[in-house]
This record gives structure tokens, C-alpha cells and sequence, in this order.
């Protein structure tokens, strides 16, 4: 799982609360024109007039809440988290501003790293208010966060009903299923959010992710239509060579890996298909070099292994090969750990002990983000 990328996206899906939130602008008066302007200069950025205009909005018994709001949304986007819990708090959200107040809430409270804390008020707003898409983004979210994947999902799905144009939710599904092998969910998924005309650098993305669901799936020939429409990266020579190859065109294949390496000649998957051809072809002594950089870049990568120890075996290096191939099953093993493990997790969405396991798993196997996230999650619930 590509966990920086994954992050991304489902705060992306969460957005932005203030964004979101439009509030009442056919008030007249002076007080609700400024109240108007912070909220502009608030959406912008521009915290010094934010700060300005509620100080003469404090003149207005009336604009009590409305200031609240300003203040603790002002310190919240200036990172002052702690702070923006504290005037949130001073004072019940009512009227008008509640739902927006309780939202900036939620946000503070999640970056924070309170995660059971934001749950529960997220839980409680979407019981009042099952149809605000808002809610449902930010506990899907949170559930992400907590590794309870079963959690995520169910609040995706009515995201995707309540959002039926929103590419994003089903995007973030396609890779949730996609992480756990269920790739022909995931292939229909991609899709979905394809059909949605996404910009043109998801769009990118979800092509390629999708191909790749495809290759898994042994979906050769799909892959390559699939492939075939959009900008060459080097992930996508190489998912298409690989393809091809699958089908028997080994030159088209050649010729896309040359692609490939001219544009990065560095990219992990170049080192493992052409290593692991060249190594088909008896070409051992040419295939050890591409095999060790693949290796080198990831350790953990059990069949590339395999295919190096290989390599070794038939240039007569025995020692060495034995090692490889020892690596190999302790790789192969952790791997295995990890996916059962995965599979527990999302079965048993509340236990900690579980998310220790895979935070010590992910240490091991170099996943440092995933560790954290699994570790964030194991602390959270060991606190309820």
C-alpha cells in the first residue's frame, strides 16, 4: 500500500471544511457584510482580516456564535490546534452555526490525532444527519486512519449514493480493494470513477492503477486497451510490456521497456520484468545486475528475490544463492503475516492488539508509514 498517496487522497476526500460551508449571505446590515468578508478572507487565507472584522463583530451580542466560529477557524488554520479546541469549546455551537462549529471541531480534533474523540462526534452528527455528505468524508477518514477498513468502506458506499458525480470516493474504494487482492472489485471500481471525467492527473492515476488491477488479474489483453489512451509514464510502459510479453509480443515488449528506461532508467519495475526476462532467456550473467538494483530498492520483494537467487544459482555462486533464498522465505513470511493480518484487522475493527502486530510487522518489512498509521491506531483504541 502506497500510504503517502493513500493519505492524500482521503484528505483530499475530506477537504476542507470551511469550503464547504456557506452560511447565510442574504443577512443585511453592516454585521452580517462583515461577517460575509471574514468568511471570504477565511476561505483565502487572509487571517489578519479574519482577525479584524471580528473584532468589531464582538460589538454584536447577537453574532456570539458566529464569532466563536471566526476565531477557533482562524486558529485552526493557522495551526494552532490546541487553541481552536479551546474557544470551540467555551461555549456550546448553537443555532445556525452549530453544524459548522462542530465540523471545525471534528477537523481540530482529528489533526490533533484524536481519532476516537473525532469519531465519536462525527458519529453522533451523521446519527442527526445521515444525509450530510460532510460527515460521511470525514468519518470515512478516520476509520481509514484506524485501520477499521470495514468502517471506511460502509461510509464510502454512501458517499458514493449521496455523491453520485464525485470520482473521489470510488477512487479511494478501488484502492482499498485493490490492496486486498479483490481486484475485480477494484477493476469496477476504477472504472465507476473514470466514467466521472476526473481532472486529468487522477485520471492519469486511476487508468494506471486500474491497468495494474488488470495485469493482477491475468487480464492481458483488457490491460492493454485499458493502457492504450493515455500519457506514457514509465509505470505504464512497463505494465504494457509486461502485458505484451503475457500475449507473446516480446518485441513490442522490448521496445516499451527501452521506452521505459529513457525516460527513468532508475524505475524498480524496468530492473524486475527485464531482470526476470533475461534470466528466462538463460542470459543469467546479464539478468544479476538488474535483479541485485531491484532487490536493493525493495528488500522485501520475495519473487524478485527468488528470481536473484536463481541468477546465482546457475553462475555457480551456491553461498550466495542459499542466502538469497533464505531472505526470500523470511520476506515471503512477513508478507503472509501482513495480508493475514490485514484480513483480521478488518474483521475485528476495534482491536488493538491486532494493530500492534501490523504496526511490528511494518517496521519490519520497511514500511514506516504504515507502521505509524497501525501504531496510531493501536494506541487509539487501547484508550477507549
Amino acid at each position: 500500500m502506497d500510504r503517502l498517496r493513500i493519505r492524500g487522497l482521503v484528505i483530499l476526500i475530506a477537504g476542507v471544511s470551511v469550503a464547504g460551508i456557506t452560511i447565510f449571505w442574504w443577512y443585511s446590515g453592516r454585521p452580517a457584510e462583515r461577517f460575509r468578508r471574514s468568511m471570504i478572507a477565511l476561505q483565502s487565507g487572509s487571517l489578519e482580516t479574519v482577525n479584524q472584522e471580528v473584532a468589531e463583530l464582538k460589538k454584536y451580542p447577537e453574532y456570539q456564535s458566529h464569532v466563536q466560529f471566526l476565531e477557533g477557524a482562524a486558529l485552526l488554520r493557522a495551526g494552532q490546534l490546541d487553541e481552536a479546541i479551546r474557544v470551540f469549546s467555551v461555549e456550546p455551537p448553537f443555532g445556525e452555526m452549530r453544524l459548522a462549529t462542530l465540523l471545525l471541531t471534528g477537523e481540530s480534533l482529528y489533526r490533533l490525532g484524536r481519532l476516537s474523540e473525532a469519531e465519536a462526534l462525527f458519529r453522533d452528527l451523521v446519527a442527526e444527519q445521515p444525509q450530510d455528505p460532510e460527515l460521511h468524508r470525514w468519518l470515512a477518514t478516520i476509520y481509514y486512519d484506524l485501520g477499521a477498513l470495514a468502517e471506511a468502506i460502509e461510509h464510502l458506499i454512501v458517499l458514493v449514493e449521496l455523491k453520485p458525480d464525485d470520482y473521489r470516493p470510488l477512487w479511494l474504494l478501488g484502492h482499498l480493494h485493490f490492496d486486498f487482492e479483490y481486484y475485480e472489485l477494484a477493476v469496477a471500481r476504477f472504472r465507476q470513477a473514470l466514467a466521472l471525467a476526473p481532472p486529468a492527473d487522477q485520471r492519469i492515476e486511476i487508468t494506471t492503477k486500474l491497468g495494474r488491477a488488470l495485469v493482477r488479474q491475468r487480464d492481458y489483453s483488457e490491460a492493454l486497451k485499458v493502457l492504450a489512451d493515455v500519457s506514457l509514464t514509465p509505470e505504464i510502459l512497463v505494465l504494457q510490456a509486461e502485458s505484451y510479453l503475457a500475449v507473446g509480443n516480446r518485441g513490442q515488449a522490448e521496445e516499451l521497456l527501452s521506452q521505459a528506461e529513457a525516460l527513468d532508467s532508475s524505475y524498480l519495475q524496468l530492473f524486475v520484468l527485464k531482470g526476470r526476462m533475461l534470466l528466462e532467456d538463460g542470459q543469467a550473467e546479464l539478468a544479476l545486475p538488474l535483479l541485485k538494483k531491484a532487490v536493493g530498492l525493495d528488500p522485501h520483494n520475495y519473487e524478485t528475490r527468488y528470481q536473484l537467487s536463481q541468477a546465482l544459482q546457475r553462475l555457480g555462486d551456491k553461498d550466495a544463492a542459499e542466502a538469497e533464498l533464505s531472505q526470500m522465505k523470511k520476506s515471503k513470511e512477513l508478507r503472509e503475516k501482513l495480508t493475514k493480518l490485514h484480513f483480521e484487522a478488518f474483521s475485528r475493527p476495534r482491536d488493538p492488539e491486532i494493530r500492534q502486530q501490523l504496526a511490528e510487522v511494518c517496521t519490519q518489512l520497511g514500511k514506516p508509514e504504515l507502521a505509524e498509521m497501525w501504531q496510531q491506531a493501536a494506541d487509539t483504541y487501547r484508550q477507549e
